[in-house]
């Protein structure tokens, strides 16, 4: 009877266990789960074309969506092949404006929304542009130039039965040779055909990719600067500083954003560190398109900064100084970085540095940890602050393993400053540093509790079935040193 009940209560101990275990997996699949996003989901409306710019072609293109955001990751774009592909998750929201720049080096930036391809440019005499999502064809424009050859008659014609063009003939798409160089193509009409589109009337400033010194502005005489700084929020702010490189082979640099929604060239602008220092240089052909960001190469200005105490000014080409930034004990291999934490503008020196993309914009939660720390192939752990749940990541540089293995703990209650990245399904926080307000040890006492009292149960139902053997094993080995009352 003893044995039929000792396994009776190890059978229940293990279900038990592993009841938390399969409740402990399911939260975890929740959390990693995702949402498919069908290509009914949203449409993808052209809205301007440059396929004659000098130095960048560009497509701007707007999302329809009845879902709060969508993620056009493996969006593609074709001409006679396939140019581009969202590889990584690129999330926007109904109505959103969407670039993508041609013969540019960069990566897609998801918060200034500009995608960005190596592909040189778009043909300029006959051409059509197509966009798909898992081979579901989305948005189409042509342009053509006579003579055109057989190729791209057979190639429009598979496309106008998908229905995204209206009329069943090439010579219907817009005549090429009536756009000249630099001027942009911007839609009118929701219909597809030439009447939909129409030349706007101011021509782009070309885009670019890197910052170049003009060999005639340098040779100019540097105007007189005035250190007064104009009061208004600058159009051009000076956002990262990266002053002090592991090593003397990667270049120091400095950021600049365009605060604008139009594109601002900074050609004959001047840059410039601390007074007494290197002497300033004034830049040459430099467009930065709106709300984007150029991290600019001070070694190639012949700019040095200090590693100590430093500053870099930005004046206009008047001489006018329009944003300054000073800095204190640069730090080796980090930025020193405008971030954002919780709506609030901070310069602070980060692990991370981001050229040519913006920087971070932190948020604070308070929440309590729901799972222990995973190790493997990303740190992560989750996180329950109200009714949402957030996978929070985070690596090395803010905590080491062995430490987060010693403070991560479940019922832990504590304040995660960190990036929001959100998915379809869940909330993911990349963690930028941390408080620890409580350690909720009387849950976790409670739960200790009944683990104890189940492996006492156990090891008291295992020494009663095992007790015969026991003293038999005692009788044989000491019998004589027994008392009577064992060796019965």
């Amino acid at each position: 009877m003893k044995k039929y009940i000792s396994l009776l209560i190890i059978v229940l101990c293990n279900l038990f266990f592993s009841i938390k275990i399969i409740n402990a997996q399911a939260i975890i699949q929740e959390i990693n789960s995702t949402q498919e996003i069908s290509n009914n989901d949203y449409k993808i409306h052209l809205q301007e074309v440059a396929f004659k710019n000098t130095n960048q072609d560009f497509l701007i293109f707007s999302v329809e969506t009845n879902l709060p955001q969508i993620n056009l990751k493996n969006l593609q774009f074709y001409d006679d092949k396939i140019f581009k592909t969202v590889e990584e998750d690129f999330w926007v929201k109904n109505q959103d404006l969407i670039t993508l720049i041609f013969n540019s080096d960069l990566k897609d930036n998801n918060q200034t929304k500009n995608l960005h391809t190596s592909h040189k440019g778009l043909t300029n005499t006959t051409e059509q542009v197509l966009i798909s999502l898992n081979q579901e064809k989305l948005e189409f424009i042509c342009w053509k130039k006579v003579p055109i050859s057989q190729a791209e008659i057979k190639d429009f014609n598979k496309i106008w039965q998908k229905n995204l063009w209206d009329i069943n003939d090439i010579n219907s798409c817009i005549d090429s040779s009536q756009i000249k160089n630099n001027q942009i193509l911007e839609r009118i009409k929701s219909n597809q055909n030439q009447n939909s589109w129409k030349i706007k009337e101011e021509n782009p400033l070309p885009l670019t990719t890197k910052s170049t010194t003009s060999k005639s502005s340098t040779k100019n005489q540097i105007p007189n600067l005035q250190e007064k700084q104009i009061e208004e929020e600058p159009i051009i702010q000076i956002t990262e500083i990266f002053a002090y490189p592991e090593n003397s082979n990667l270049p120091e640099w400095v950021e600049i954003k365009n605060n604008t929604n139009k594109n601002i060239n900074l050609i004959n602008w001047i840059i410039d560190d601390q007074e007494g220092g290197s002497k300033p240089k004034k830049l040459g052909q430099l467009i930065i398109p709106p709300n984007e960001f150029r991290a600019i190469n001070l070694k190639e200005l012949k700019i040095n900064l200090n590693n100590t105490n430093d500053q870099i000014r930005l004046f206009n080409p008047q001489g006018i100084l329009i944003d300054k930034v000073i800095y204190e004990n640069a730090r080796k291999a980090m930025s020193y970085a405008l971030i954002t934490i919780d709506g609030n503008s901070i310069w602070e020196y980060t692990k991370s540095p981001t050229p040519n993309q913006s920087n971070p914009q932190y948020i604070t939660i308070t929440g309590e940890i729901i799972t222990l720390p995973n190790f493997e192939n990303q740190y992560f752990f989750s996180l329950k602050s109200g009714d949402q749940i957030y996978q929070v990541i985070f690596d090395e540089n803010v905590i080491k393993a062995t430490t987060a293995k010693k403070l991560f703990k479940i019922g832990i209650t504590g304040e995660f400053t960190g990036e929001l990245m959100q998915n379809s399904s869940f909330n993911i926080l990349k963690l930028h540093s941390y408080n620890i307000v409580s350690n909720n040890k009387e849950p976790q006492s409670n739960n200790n509790s009944i683990n104890y009292i189940f492996a006492i149960i156990v090891m008291g139902i295992s020494i009663l079935y095992f007790l015969p053997n026991i003293k038999q094993w005692l009788k044989s080995h000491f019998g004589k040193y027994l008392s009577p009352s064992l060796e019965e």
